[in-house]
């Protein structure tokens, strides 16, 4: 597997997990698109899951960040460790 840029994985919440090996910009968004255009969310159940795709950030990330961005995401909110 020596085209493998990292991994990818929706959950049954509707989370989008994304893991590269080289933080670039239009990897992201190349990898984003293809799972959206690819995979459909399932649909909304209340306290369960949303009806659209989430991606949890880390804060540190600011090239994930300006990704989804550029493809027009609305951060939702921020969580805090204490």
């Amino acid at each position: 597997m020596d085209n493998a840029i990292g991994s990818c994985y929706c959950t049954y919440e509707n989370y989008i997990g994304i893991n590269l090996i080289l933080e670039k910009i239009d990897l992201y968004k190349e990898a984003i698109v293809e799972v959206i255009s690819s995979i459909s969310p399932l649909p909304s159940k209340p306290s369960v899951r949303n009806k659209k795709f989430c991606i949890n950030v880390p804060y540190e990330n600011k090239i994930l960040q300006k990704a989804l961005l550029d493809l027009d995401a609305i951060a939702i909110q921020k969580t805090y460790l204490l």
